[in-house]
C-alpha cells in the first residue's frame, strides 16, 4: 500500500458531525479517518474519490474522547447512505437493461451480491453506532 504523504493530525481538520479528521486531497475531495479508527490503531486515511492515502501521525493521548452515545445525526447519515445505494441500484438496473440477457444475468447476480454486502455493512454500522462506514 503506497502512501501519498504523512500528515500530522494537528494539520488536519476535526469534523464534529462525522467524529473524525479530514485533510484536502489533490483530487478536490478530502481524506477522512474516524476517531474510532484512530483509537483502534489505524493511521491511514483514504480519499473516497481517488486511490490516494495519507498516513496520519498522532499520539493517542492527544485524541478527543470517544462519545458515550452515537451522534444525534446518525439516522440522517444512514438515510443518506441508503439513498445513495438506491440511486446506485437504479443506475445498475438501467445499464443492465441495455445489455444482452446472458451478460445481464451474470452481472445481476454480481450486483445483487455487492448490494447485499453494502446493506449488511450499513445495518451492522447502524447497530454498532459506527457510521460513517466505507462502502467498497
Amino acid at each position: 500500500m503506497s502512501i501519498y504523504e504523512e500528515i500530522e493530525i494537528e494539520d488536519m481538520t476535526w469534523d464534529e458531525e462525522r467524529l473524525g479528521y479530514t485533510y484536502p486531497c489533490p483530487c478536490g475531495d478530502k481524506f477522512f479517518i474516524g476517531l474510532e479508527e484512530l483509537y483502534d490503531g489505524e493511521d491511514v486515511a483514504p480519499c473516497p474519490s481517488c486511490t490516494l492515502r495519507i498516513r496520519v501521525i498522532f499520539e493517542e493521548d492527544d485524541l478527543p474522547e470517544m462519545p458515550d452515545e452515537p451522534p444525534d445525526n446518525i439516522g440522517e447519515v444512514a438515510e443518506l447512505t441508503v439513498s445513495e445505494i438506491t440511486i446506485s441500484e437504479q443506475q445498475q438496473q438501467q445499464q443492465q437493461q441495455q445489455q444482452p440477457k446472458a451478460e445481464n444475468n451474470n452481472q445481476q447476480d454480481g450486483a445483487e451480491d455487492h448490494c447485499a454486502k453494502i446493506v449488511e455493512k450499513l445495518i451492522n454500522a447502524v447497530d454498532e453506532h459506527t457510521l460513517p462506514i466505507t462502502l467498497q
